[in-house]
């Protein structure tokens, strides 16, 4: 395994750690999540629909990832996502 498979699965084993914890404490965070990421969903799909009425190729496609973003860190993390994809462009 290379360093980086390493690192990636160190961050993303805390990340699930740390999801776990505020379920198992809180587990009305768990509704919370399925709402923001419902939202995400509409809102991915609302701007792909804009765009593609533009004649705009879509920017971010609603994946489980993109979705699952957008529920964990709400709307900072969908304007990141957007941010990110037009900065690389």
């Amino acid at each position: 395994m290379t360093h980086e498979t390493i690192i990636l699965f160190i961050v993303f084993s805390a990340f699930l750690f740390t999801i776990a914890g505020l379920i198992k404490n809180r587990p009305q965070y768990l509704v919370l999540l399925g709402i923001r990421g419902l939202f995400s969903f509409l809102f991915f799909r609302i701007i792909n629909k804009i765009c593609f009425a533009a004649g705009l190729p879509s920017i971010i496609a609603a994946n489980p990832l993109s979705i699952a973003a957008g529920s964990v860190l709400g709307f900072p993390g969908i304007l990141l996502l957007y941010l990110s994809k037009l900065y690389l462009l």
